[in-house]
């Protein structure tokens, strides 16, 4: 035998071996694993195989979200995964969802930042941080979001300037068909924009075009059903992974943020705060605490890009072809519009409670079709139960919101789109307890009042400028699939006639 040869085998040998000891010690952590979950209660499941767990069948179907919401039904409101090297309880079901999000909501609103995509791209900010750290950035943000508007006139007035905006871009369509995603993301993103760094950008404007296109990437393509989430070695060996790309992609919006910071730090003026940087770089001047760092505020604003803009923009989507598709729901709005405005004045948010078919309008497009399905994921901070199953420390918990809105145990023909589901005989709004597009508890949506807002402004003002129809080559159909992290729908042309 030769040197080389010996060398080779040799090699072969020490690999193998390797693997081999790799795999042992994987099975063996996992069997200990499993061993030490006996005396626990836990819920029922689907088979899992060693190791890896439930993966295979997560990772392989296109639509993570429904996949869990039909397990539901094989297997109850409450059942168990395994995924990876953890344990994931999905819950499902009003009354669980109470149990888990507002009666136990202080032990499950941990997150599991040991997951690949939170610990590389999301562990800071407000939505995935845990904590003291997140107590202050959530608090800050709020104190934030009221101080420059939310639910104020001059938040209305940035989104009424947003409207006038997109209404001449929808109006030199002149009536042909348009890519509707496009033009609602532009809106809704500007608004946001102007909030966190005091200024709109030109909807042709490369960069807005090139931001818009990465949060939409994001939307599309992170979740928890990324296998990197519990295989985080698949990262290296994968050559171009989406997982890679987000990485790249979150570069170029922390250097968008970070020069922005900087630009705010040179011009600051603490007798004239002029925006969410502004106010942040006050509040690390007066208070002094370890939340209160770029990375955390840098990281915020993309989570109020995230939970302000897409998630918005993706209701007004579903809103308008829903409109298109039903224009006697449509002409049923712009009845109420018109006896209330005479379509001669911009709708306000003092006109609300005058308008409850369109207020029930829009709370059947966002029942129907539920923008984002589930939660982002909790984690069990201590030993505890829902259901009466138990739940131990440190298990995932994943919340399941789009059954719940589609459950014929809470809702007459839930697939039936009739907003007068939502209306008393007197034309009062009936408010359902089994409608939570915004979650529940402490992690409940922080944007919630502005996304309402938008939501209402946005659908009235441009329904009472415009009449929305299928394009003949290319008809609205309400298809959608469940991308990443959003239910969005697969086509979005449609046509818009000013009245």
């Amino acid at each position: 035998m030769t040197a080389l040869t010996w060398f080779l085998s040799t090699e072969v040998v020490s690999i193998q071996s390797l693997l081999l000891g790799v795999a042992v010690f994987l099975f063996v952590k996992w069997w200990l694993s499993e061993r030490s979950l006996i005396r626990y209660n836990l819920p029922p499941g689907p088979w899992a195989f060693p190791v890896i767990g439930n993966l295979p069948q997560l990772v392989c179907v296109k639509e993570y979200s429904r996949a869990l919401t039909e397990l539901s039904e094989k297997y109850g409101d409450i059942y168990r995964l395994r995924v990876g090297p953890f344990h994931m309880v999905v819950v499902c079901g009003l009354e669980h969802l109470k149990e888990g999000l507002i009666k136990k909501g202080e032990v499950f609103n941990g997150r599991p930042n040991w997951i690949f995509l939170i610990n590389k791209i999301f562990k800071d900010g407000v939505m995935f941080n845990t904590g003291h750290v997140w107590k202050d950035m959530r608090r800050f943000t709020v104190s934030a979001l009221r101080d420059f508007g939310m639910g104020k006139s001059k938040m209305e007035d940035k989104i009424q300037e947003e409207i006038s905006e997109m209404s001449k871009v929808i109006e030199s369509h002149q009536g042909k068909p348009f890519e509707l995603r496009k033009t609602m993301a532009e809106g809704v993103m500007n608004v946001i924009y102007s909030i966190v760094f005091g200024n709109r950008m030109d909807y042709n404007d490369p960069e807005f075009e090139k931001l818009i296109g990465i949060l939409d990437y994001v939307f599309k393509n992170a979740g928890m059903q990324v296998a990197e989430n519990f295989l985080p070695w698949l990262y290296y060996i994968r050559w171009d992974s989406p997982t890679k790309r987000m990485i790249k992609n979150d570069k170029v919006l922390r250097a968008h943020a970070e020069k922005k910071i900087e630009e705010h730090r040179e011009t600051f003026d603490a007798n004239n705060i002029r925006d969410f940087i502004d106010m942040y770089i006050l509040f690390t001047k007066e208070e002094k605490t370890r939340a209160f760092t770029d990375a955390n505020v840098f990281r915020t604003i993309v989570d109020l890009f995230s939970a302000g803009s897409d998630t918005s923009a993706m209701s007004l989507n579903w809103a308008f072809l829903y409109m298109a598709n039903y224009p006697d729901v449509q002409e049923q709005c712009r009845k109420e519009l018109r006896n209330l405005t005479d379509l001669n004045r911009s709708v306000k948010m003092s006109d609300r409670e005058d308008l409850p078919f369109v207020n029930a309008t829009i709370l059947e497009v966002q029942r129907i079709s539920t923008v984002v399905p589930g939660s982002v994921p909790h984690v069990a901070e201590k030993d505890s139960t829902i259901g009466g199953y138990d739940i131990p420390k440190g298990t995932i918990v994943q919340f399941m919101f789009d059954g719940v809105h589609n459950d014929p145990r809470y809702w007459k023909e839930p697939r039936v789109f009739n907003p007068n589901r939502w209306l008393t005989e007197d034309k009062k709004i009936i408010k359902h307890e089994a409608y939570l597009p915004f979650s529940w508890g402490p992690r409940s949506c922080l944007g919630e009042p502005l996304a309402k807002m938008e939501i209402f402004l946005f659908f009235s003002n441009l329904l009472q400028k415009f009449e929305f129809t299928s394009s003949e080559e290319d008809p609205v159909n309400l298809i959608g699939q469940v991308t990443g992290i959003t239910f969005q729908p697969y086509r979005t042309i449609i046509c818009a006639k000013p009245i």
